[in-house]
């Protein structure tokens, strides 16, 4: 308010000398200076939008930065490390872009404005230094009128300033409102590719790990996993099936124990990062679309993910589905049930094409029904494949060709036969069909 009232005292005393001088000079200073405020207006409607537009581009990014490493787990264990960079890398690109097209109209507005100012300035000079020579004007006007644009000067750019000011913040507040009412934006997929080597054998060997507020350590003396077959674990909860899985895909970083043909690894990770998927029961989705939270970047036939989805029941879901696949799921997918959340985890972590699967309790959150599909879909989708199950459930466990039992925090291998079907967690074996081995489970 006190510059505003300078600068319009100031204003009003230079249009009262000027009409004193020359009603015409006074018209002319009039039309150039409503000429500027226009002008000035008009740019900072459009550096308020390009404003805006900045700051969504940059709400986008760390909406994007603050969802991976919400769910930084879920990027390790799929080894989906291209997708997330590259995604974030996309999105501040997007950002920087939007930042040099405001900095440039910035630059090109003030550029435009001050030469509006100095046009009316030296047309002023010209028209006095023309009646200095005709004799009609003296040397101390100009003077006069030299000191006061300069002193206005100040004044007339501070008031296009708070314009630009004002729809800025107007700007600002409407992107807020939109960002806190959920606005989302799609991204463009990244494609990742994997390298992929030949391997024969892993294995984990002398293990004994103890967490911190545990009484007893937990102890694998061998546990092997050979290329092309299916391992179950199963055990009691507690007894440390899941952290055998952190183990084996370098969650927990445990130096010169785990060895790949025979070749001892100071870590797994780097080699968990390319070729392990590890599907937790601990769902995470991202703040994304559905198909996004699928393919992960990765550019995939439409028919085989359509397949995906009918075998596990989700098709008929997803096309009822106003955006169907392109649906955004929430942070943390919590527009989706549990079943559905657990489904598309399977889903995704099998897409995903890696070598060896870790799979945590996949059928968890699942009812009979449903869980029947995904035991059929695992039972196809797993044909030739690697993969590691931690399971109770019989059905599950008679996909795999040896299993493990967790028990008294010890790892050891149970022996099975060709007609055993389905196992039970005590470590009893029980035909297909058998009511007895139903009521183990």
């Amino acid at each position: 308010i006190w510059a505003v009232s300078f600068g319009v005292v100031n204003v009003i005393l230079f249009f009262y000398i000027t009409t004193l001088q020359s009603p015409k000079l006074a018209a002319f200073n009039a039309l150039v200076l409503l000429v500027f405020a226009v002008v000035s207006n008009l740019f900072s409607k459009r550096i308020a939008q390009l404003n805006r537009a900045i700051s969504e581009k940059h709400a986008v990014l760390m909406e994007a930065f603050s969802d991976f490493m919400t769910n930084i787990k879920t990027v390790k264990r799929l080894g989906v490390y291209a997708f997330a960079e590259g995604l974030i890398s996309r999105r501040e690109y997007a950002a920087n872009e939007q930042a040099f097209v405001g900095s440039r109209f910035h630059a090109k507005r003030w550029f435009i404005l001050h030469s509006i100012y100095f046009f009316g300035m030296w047309a002023t000079f010209a028209f006095l230094l023309y009646n200095i020579t005709q004799g009609t004007g003296s040397a101390s006007i100009l003077i006069l009128y030299s000191s006061i644009f300069i002193s206005i000067r100040l004044y007339i750019e501070r008031l296009s300033e708070i314009i630009k000011f004002a729809y800025e913040h107007k700007g600002n507040v409407l992107a807020l409102q939109q960002l806190f009412a959920g606005v989302d934006k799609a991204v463009a997929h990244v494609t990742q590719k994997v390298d992929v080597k030949n391997w024969e054998q892993i294995v984990l060997n002398g293990i004994s790990f103890q967490y911190a507020e545990s009484t007893r350590p937990i102890q694998i003396p061998e546990f092997a996993l050979r290329s092309g077959e299916i391992v179950g674990i199963v055990g009691e909860s507690g007894q440390g099936k899941s952290t055998l899985l952190n183990i084996l895909f370098g969650a927990i970083e445990l130096i010169d124990s785990v060895s790949i043909d025979g070749e001892v690894l100071r870590s797994i990770e780097p080699f968990a990062k390319t070729h392990m998927a590890y599907v937790s029961q601990e769902v995470e989705l991202f703040n994304l679309s559905l198909k996004e939270n699928l393919l992960l970047g990765r550019k995939l036939n439409q028919k085989v993910l359509d397949q995906g989805l009918v075998s596990l029941g989700l098709k008929a879901w997803v096309e009822s589905l106003e955006k169907g696949l392109e649906t955004i799921v929430g942070e943390k997918g919590v527009k989706l049930s549990a079943g559905q959340k657990q489904r598309i985890n399977l889903l995704r972590g099998l897409l995903l094409e890696k070598d060896i699967l870790l799979l945590d309790e996949p059928t968890s959150h699942l009812d009979q029904e449903t869980e029947q599909l995904a035991i059929a879909y695992l039972k196809n989708a797993l044909q030739g494949k690697t993969a590691v199950i931690v399971t109770h459930k019989l059905e599950v466990l008679s996909l795999c060709d040896r299993i493990y039992e967790m028990q008294e925090h010890t790892l050891k291998e149970k022996e099975v036969t060709d007609d055993a079907v389905n196992w039970s967690s005590t470590g009893s074996r029980t035909s297909k069909g058998s009511s007895e081995g139903e009521a183990a489970a």
